[in-house]
């Protein structure tokens, strides 16, 4: 079973306030306990906060647990250092004489601000993490009202926090926190992070999450609702159960085998930087789906090309030979080295750019070339670049291409290029697709 460190300290400071707070703030017993050591804090599992319920499913897994100290002071003015060094000191002692530890978990606000530390959160998380090691899983629950900076996020492997103002599910909190301690503990994986600070402050009456805008953003959030179909120029929501119904779950391993499937049957062959950039997955994960579904690999000018059976390929007609894809086409942009995928070997020597900011001429699956729209008396008018000489095959195939944009456009336009004289193509027929 895996050992776990316990560890609580909380305080959302108010800079503006004439008065700090001191250690014996923290040792109040009022609206909270005062400080709480070693049994005190896992022989109550209903304690209300996410300490509270991260012990609870602790319990329930039989983890180890041991609890080092909790504490908490109301909102007040600066910490003063004599009571962070204090507490700190505890922590850090209890975590150092009793280690080693599978996983700490730290119950922290995410607001807290002292003199000598503005950011105080990612002090403490500096501090545990430099006695536990890199390879230890630290894992924070927050406050939804905490200010969340680089520092925390580079010390920390997960945080998780509130998601009801007011609050009223710390408990639940501390269970999600369980949950992501537990997955890093199992799968010895590093989750992936990203920080980003949003340029605006929300003021404190909008900020319910019983109210818009923010009951909306954490439906979404939970899988209550999503994204629904656009009613013109106007964004929707639906429920999720109904814009996805009976969605199958998957094991790890079969979701793994699904998506790699999926995309190296459209986009390969590719290499493992092209899928993990279109994925999202760790590097480690995107290997794991090639072994499952036995992806076979190949080395062209150095690089490792992978690629899957697909069947019978079929042929291509003369009508869809040639396409005409907007700039961001995910034909394109769902490749990260994209020097050499999807573009031809015909380019490559040219000593060309490849096309990534322009709309793409694709011939036969390759990029070559690039398109741009004109206006022009009577419509529109597409001027076609080829990279190379077209074929007369592909010259033919190319009225084909423009008819389909004109008819999605629902407007006549003229092919005018370099492949041969101008055509028209009318725009009046619907497309099937």
């Amino acid at each position: 079973m895996p050992r776990v460190a316990i560890a609580g300290f909380l305080h959302e400071t108010n800079t503006f306030a004439p008065t700090e707070t001191q250690y014996a703030d923290f040792d109040k017993v009022a609206a909270m306990p005062g400080i709480l050591r070693g049994r005190q804090l896992t022989d109550n599992p209903r304690f209300p906060l996410a300490t509270g319920g991260f012990v609870a499913k602790a319990q329930e897994a039989t983890w180890d647990l041991f609890p080092i100290m909790w504490c908490f002071a109301e909102p007040d003015g600066y910490v003063t250092a004599n009571a962070f060094e204090r507490v700190m000191a505890e922590i850090i002692r209890g975590l150092a004489e009793n280690g080693p530890f599978d996983g700490v978990y730290l119950d922290l606000h995410g607001a807290m601000v002292t003199r000598e530390h503005h950011d105080a959160e990612a002090e403490i998380l500096r501090r545990v993490r430099a006695v536990v090691g890199a390879g230890v899983p630290v894992v924070s629950s927050l406050d939804l009202h905490g200010n969340v900076g680089q520092g925390m996020m580079d010390s920390a492997d997960a945080m998780v926090a509130y998601r009801t103002y007011p609050h009223i599910d710390m408990r639940a909190t501390g269970a999600r926190a369980w949950a992501l301690l537990d997955r890093l503990m199992r799968d010895k994986k590093p989750l992936a992070k990203a920080w980003r600070r949003v340029p605006f402050l929300m003021p404190i009456h909008q900020q319910s999450t019983f109210t818009e805008p923010a009951k909306t953003i954490y439906a979404e959030l939970e899988g209550v609702i999503c994204s629904g179909p656009r009613r013109d120029k106007q964004f929707t929501y639906a429920l999720m159960a109904e814009r996805a119904p009976d969605a199958t779950r998957l094991s790890r391993d079969e979701a793994l085998a699904t998506l790699s499937r999926r995309y190296f049957r459209s986009h390969g062959p590719a290499t493992i930087r092209d899928f993990v950039w279109w994925s999202g997955l760790m590097t480690a994960d995107a290997r794991r789906g090639l072994e499952i579904i036995r992806a076979r690999l190949e080395e062209v000018d150095g690089r490792t090309y992978w690629s899957v059976r697909t069947g019978d390929p079929g042929t291509t007609t003369r009508d869809d030979l040639v396409h005409l894809l907007p700039i961001y086409d995910e034909y394109l942009v769902s490749y990260r080295d994209r020097e050499a995928v999807p573009h031809g070997p015909s380019i490559a020597p040219s000593g060309r750019k490849p096309v990534i900011f322009q709309h793409a001429l694709v011939i036969a699956g390759q990029v070559a070339g690039t398109w741009r729209t004109a206006q022009e008396s009577g419509g529109g008018l597409i001027h076609a670049h080829p990279m190379r000489t077209l074929t007369r095959h592909e010259q033919r195939a190319m009225p084909a291409a423009v008819e389909r944009y004109a008819r999605f456009r629902g407007a006549p336009l003229r092919l005018s290029s370099p492949s041969g004289p101008a055509r028209p193509a009318t725009g009046r027929r619907r497309s099937k697709r």
